[in-house]
């Protein structure tokens, strides 16, 4: 994920700015109206984009009180006389900026998609730009990332205890007022608030991972308002958290054991010369970095057994990014350069250069909280789900 991009709502500066002719929303929830009839004022943000805020309550029980900003960004239909309406995007998380992500993703869309529909992402609330949760500073959030999250005695089980009480701790002291409000339910009423403000009488939406977990939500709450959902590895919303992190776990071992048959056919690569060869060497190059970290050549930070099983994640979300893991884990296992490895370990929690970090750690530990309460008990995580 990019770094967050701050948004504001003003004024359409240019005639591509205003509002196209829509078909009316549905109608709004008693003491919604104000929302559901709000009308974004939509400015140029650079590139064919186009961005302004929304608000919606902070407590939908409580319409009348607080409120919050959430963030939006649309790459408007290119033939607005067969524009069809919007289509609402997720990338997952939770903690994804959807205005990130249609920044960068939105041209990647099919061509009759883009004739006939915005491209709308908008930073869920909690997220990005749209009053983010933030919980822990940078250097806790490295202490955080660094530690052990695969204990093998107690004293390693015991600092993970800690390190996660403490972050648990930094979200009450610092976001208690908001904590309760930033899960899935809230974030599906929001949707079905900005459907109507930008004047779809339905909902069009693709989300993928997180995202179709947020979907299905919405399209259960609100049936009759979905036009077309287009989910995207789709989460099972039956699982509970620990049975998400299992299945998670063994999605990443699949994808492990293609990249290592993709990587053995060729000469030079670092794994060995079968699939098993490479699952036994990666095992045991993981052991190994959990008793001597790796160093690095950007910075004072030691690439532990967690930052470096964090790096490796993050180059198998996509076949493209094969060859620059097949480099990373060449410069660790041969030269004990945990450089690369830390460097894509900091693109999945968007550490930036100057040590700081995106909201998208805190907010997604955030929203899986209030979705699916971690167990308390320590011994309960050896169970399974």
């Amino acid at each position: 994920m990019a770094t967050v991009l701050a948004l504001a709502a003003t004024a359409c500066s240019s005639s591509s700015g205003g509002e196209e002719k829509a078909t009316p929303a549905t109608s709004a929830p008693g003491g919604l109206e104000s929302f559901y009839n709000q009308k974004p004022s939509w400015r140029d943000c650079g590139g064919g984009f186009q961005c302004a805020k929304a608000q919606v309550p902070l407590d939908y029980r409580k319409p009348s009180g607080e409120k919050l900003g959430l963030s939006l960004i649309r790459l408007p239909a290119k033939d607005k006389s067969s524009r069809i309406g919007s289509l609402f995007t997720n990338p997952g998380g939770p903690g994804g900026s959807g205005v990130e992500f249609v920044r960068q993703a939105a041209t990647s869309f099919g061509a009759d998609l883009r004739k006939r529909f915005d491209i709308v992402g908008f930073d869920p609330r909690g997220v990005g730009a749209s009053d983010p949760v933030r919980c822990n500073t940078g250097p806790q959030l490295d202490k955080f990332l660094a530690t052990d999250s695969s204990p093998d005695d107690q004293q390693e089980t015991d600092a993970f205890a800690a390190e996660s009480k403490g972050f648990a701790q930094n979200c009450k002291t610092k976001a208690s007022s908001e904590l309760p409000y930033v899960g899935t339910a809230n974030a599906a009423r929001d949707i079905d608030v900005l459907r109507a403000a930008l004047g779809d009488q339905k909902l069009t939406y693709y989300g993928a991972s997180y995202g179709t977990y947020l979907g299905a939500f919405y399209a259960e709450q609100f049936p009759s308002n979905v036009r077309a959902l287009a989910l995207d590895g789709a989460v099972d919303p039956t699982a509970s958290s620990t049975g998400l992190l299992i299945e998670q776990a063994k999605g990443f071992e699949t994808a492990f054991r293609a990249f290592a048959e993709n990587c053995v056919k060729s000469s030079g690569c670092p794994l060995g010369t079968s699939a098993d060869a490479a699952i036994a060497k990666m095992t045991s190059f993981l052991a190994q970095t959990d008793k001597r970290p790796l160093a690095n050549t950007r910075d004072t930070r030691k690439v532990t057994e967690a930052l470096a099983v964090m790096g490796i994640a993050t180059a198998l979300y996509l076949k493209e990014y094969w060859p620059v893991l097949r480099q990373a884990l060449t410069q660790a296992i041969q030269k004990s350069d945990g450089t690369l490895l830390l460097t894509l370990a900091d693109q999945m929690v968007e550490r930036k250069p100057d040590g700081s970090y995106s909201n998208q750690t805190d907010a997604n530990m955030a929203v899986n909280c209030v979705d699916k309460p971690n167990p308390s008990s320590l011994a309960e995580y050896g169970t399974g789900p």
